[in-house]
């Protein structure tokens, strides 16, 4: 997923990353729907050619399926792929093509909103405020990431956790959960689909992380409080799609914020790595506080996880917003560098 969201971002224009990266979110959650139902459609059909089930061969054919899939998408891309329209903005482009309404555009990032040649971009760096503007940079992946934590730790705990706290305080069966995670999986590739960039498109992907993050968190709390169906689903549901928006907003706000595409790569991949290492650890720690909570006294018994997760959650809130604080300060930095630029050369 990582190595999608890096290359999509290099192979559309800069203005169209928040709609590339929504829809490699929206086809990730995709297949997490599709997967298992293929395979259990290919383990039927061979059961129904009368292949034997002979030490877990069709579960060999599934996977040998599989991966013949994924040789063929990786074959028709070096096929079909051409020239990144992107790459421009690796290029020196004359000045003259640019105007004001092109100078950190909203969804955009500023290093493809501002190529610059060398030399103005020498002098920018020798301005004041420079060496604090690039610390900036290193903060803005460090609070980008915490954002990942958080929106990594409510979706664990609208998942893994839920199964637990669905059951016990919901009184949700298997079949229950499995109608409730299908109709969550739907809405999270619709919200990632359509809702996505029109929010983007409105708001700008600052306000819209922020907005997920406030959707998530309150969602979460909401939820483990209100137990009555079906105002309890239409919570949960909401929770997700405030989850999906806060995800594919924080990837894009990294892509935004990474100067060229061996940053964005990287970056991309530690804000993976970091939603990764949250999955493993969250459905430990939630679970450990949810039976924590469950034998307590009180009257919201197995609410603690999603108290906790709220809050942290409402911390980060600000995030987004504070960062773009950040970018305009970069912005400011690289009109000044062009400006001295353009009187040298009078």
């Amino acid at each position: 997923v990582p190595v999608a969201q890096a290359a999509v971002t290099d192979l559309v224009p800069s203005h169209q990353s928040a709609l590339a990266l929504s829809r490699v979110s929206a086809v990730s959650q995709l297949a997490v729907v599709v997967g298992p139902a293929a395979g259990a459609f290919g383990i039927s059909l061979l059961t129904g050619l009368g292949v034997a089930d002979v030490g877990g061969r069709h579960m060999r054919c599934v996977f040998a399926a599989s991966a013949a899939f994924a040789a063929i998408v990786l074959a028709a891309q070096y096929a079909l792929g051409g020239k990144p329209e992107a790459a421009a903005a690796d290029e020196v482009v004359p000045e003259e093509t640019f105007t004001d309404a092109e100078i950190s555009p909203e969804g955009k990032r500023l290093s493809d909103a501002l190529p610059l040649s060398t030399a103005a971009t020498t002098l920018a760096q020798e301005l004041p405020g420079a060496k604090s503007v690039a610390k900036s940079d290193r903060i803005t992946q460090w609070a980008l990431r915490a954002v990942a934590v958080a929106v990594g730790w409510g979706l664990t705990l609208s998942m893994a956790t839920y199964c637990l706290f669905g059951s016990a305080m919901v009184g949700y069966n298997q079949s229950a959960l499995s109608i409730n995670f299908s109709i969550a999986a739907a809405i999270t590739v619709v919200t990632q689909l359509v809702l996505f960039p029109k929010l983007i498109a409105k708001l700008g992907e600052h306000l819209v992380c922020a907005l997920g993050l406030t959707l998530s968190g309150s969602g979460l709390l909401a939820f483990s409080l209100l137990r009555v169906n079906p105002i309890h689903r239409i919570v949960y549901l909401l929770s997700r799609v405030g989850n999906a928006l806060g995800d594919t907003a924080c990837a894009t706000l990294v892509a935004r914020s990474s100067d060229g595409s061996e940053a964005r790569a990287r970056n991309l991949g530690a804000i993976y790595s970091v939603r990764a290492g949250a999955r493993i650890v969250t459905p430990l720690l939630g679970a450990w506080m949810f039976e924590l909570s469950r034998n307590a006294a009180g009257r919201f018994p197995g609410v603690l996880p999603y108290a906790a997760a709220s809050l942290l959650t409402a911390v980060l809130i600000p995030v987004p917003l504070a960062l773009k604080s950040f970018e305009d300060r970069k912005s400011r930095q690289a009109r000044a560098g062009k400006e001295i630029m353009d009187k040298r050369n009078v």
